[in-house]
């Protein structure tokens, strides 16, 4: 099968920059309305726990990326029992990974009262408030998350791009209402569970009307998992990099200073975040396209 390049990036780059535009803006609201309804301790406390989930999602290791890339050869040859067995595997890592991760976000909860430098908002309780932020994170492993492979393998991350912006932009106006209306921490965070599985449940209905011949079934031979693994340790290192580069500094931020100043350093680093996020729609739109070109044109062509 032959990826148009071309038609998939333009249309891949205008509903991404679609997505983290308007995306890139409701963080600002619902921080405002949080510090101005909640406090600005509840800013921290979001802060803190959304970067020791984003620790957390070492486990994931990169295997996404190195599947994704074993795609791009069976997508071009349209050998669909080769991608079968490459999403059956990618399924069953995901149920490991989610396993993993819960299990050690679990580990972590005795934990919790030492990286918070004084005091928390003294009206809720720090332990559910992080179960219901986990349970969000590893919602995905066990429901459906290893779909998005097939968008990103077939280079239609404009599906992934609409579907995110449906999902989060309700969140985030779900998120304001309870905000100002009833003002309760509980309901703010238990929306993000929520709005994450209805985000997967879509993903899985479009990939299964886009690629109804792709089912989860057959096994991988020995040189193909071998190369995973070449690529998983490569993928690993990288992801490394950018975690403890980017979420470990709001944990020391907390655990030495205060969920305050933790909040404000987060309201300057999603400013930087954004730009980053924008700037790399451009490489993700062409990768799918690019992938396919590897495998479809010989070594001057490409």
């Amino acid at each position: 099968m032959k990826i148009d390049v071309k038609k998939n990036a333009k249309r891949n780059i205008i509903f991404g920059l679609a997505n983290k535009i308007v995306l890139l803006f409701f963080p600002f609201f619902i921080k405002a309305f949080i510090n101005t309804y909640l406090g600005s301790e509840y800013l921290g406390l979001n802060s803190l726990f959304t970067s020791i989930l984003s620790v957390l999602s070492l486990t994931e290791l990169g295997i996404s990326s190195a599947l994704v890339y074993h795609m791009y050869k069976p997508i071009a040859e349209d050998d669909t029992k080769k991608i079968c067995a490459l999403l059956n595997f990618y399924r069953k890592t995901y149920l490991v990974i989610g396993i993993v991760t819960s299990f050690l976000g679990l580990l972590l909860m005795p934990l919790l009262p030492r990286l918070i430098k004084g005091e928390w908002p003294v009206d809720i309780n720090i332990y559910v408030i992080y179960l219901i932020q986990l349970l969000a994170n590893c919602i995905s492993y066990f429901m459906f998350g290893y779909k998005q492979s097939l968008l990103v393998a077939y280079q239609r991350e404009d599906i992934n791009s609409i579907i995110n912006l449906l999902t989060q932009s309700g969140l985030q106006i779900a998120q304001i209402i309870i905000l100002v209306t009833i003002k309760n921490y509980y309901f703010y965070v238990i929306c993000i569970p929520i709005f994450t599985m209805l985000n997967n449940l879509w993903i899985w209905w479009f990939t299964k009307k886009m690629f109804p011949a792709i089912k989860c079934s057959g096994k991988l031979d020995a040189l193909y998992l071998k190369s995973i693994k070449k690529l998983v340790i490569g993928s690993f290192i990288q992801k490394a990099c950018g975690v403890t580069r980017n979420s470990l500094d709001s944990v020391c931020i907390s655990a030495f200073v205060g969920l305050t100043i933790t909040g404000m350093y987060n309201n300057y680093f999603t400013i930087f975040n954004g730009v980053t996020v924008v700037l790399a729609i451009f490489i993700t739109s062409l990768t799918g396209g690019i992938g396919n070109h590897v495998a479809l044109k010989s070594k001057a062509e490409n």
